[in-house]
């Protein structure tokens, strides 16, 4: 999924509540998707990396996301992501938030 730094941090912000919610910490979670520190982890929360997809699909495990939430999650990111790329006035017109309505 290619989305901007503003929607990566929003991503991340979101797996950061998944992680605490399941009470674990960045290190384990980094051991368990066998990523060399807790430092990776914390850059994918902060929006200073992109999530691999084979991380993302053992977050989602061990968070227990439902498939259901997270594919709302990722399609609203990507839907608000090429509204922004291709129509930048209605990002404007709508202060920058959720997807507008169709016409």
């Amino acid at each position: 999924m290619n989305i901007n730094s503003d929607r990566r941090k929003e991503l991340g912000n979101y797996l950061k509540e998944k992680r605490v919610q399941a009470g674990l910490t960045q290190l384990a979670v980094a051991k368990s998707v066998k990523l060399t520190s807790a430092q990776s982890i914390s850059n994918i929360e902060r929006g200073m990396a992109p999530v691999p997809t084979f991380v993302l699909r053992r977050m989602i495990q061990l968070y227990q996301i439902s498939e259901a939430e997270i594919m709302w999650k990722l399609m609203d990111l990507q839907l608000r992501q090429w509204r922004d790329d291709f129509f930048p006035e209605a990002k404007a017109a709508s202060g920058g938030g959720r997807p507008l309505s169709p016409a």
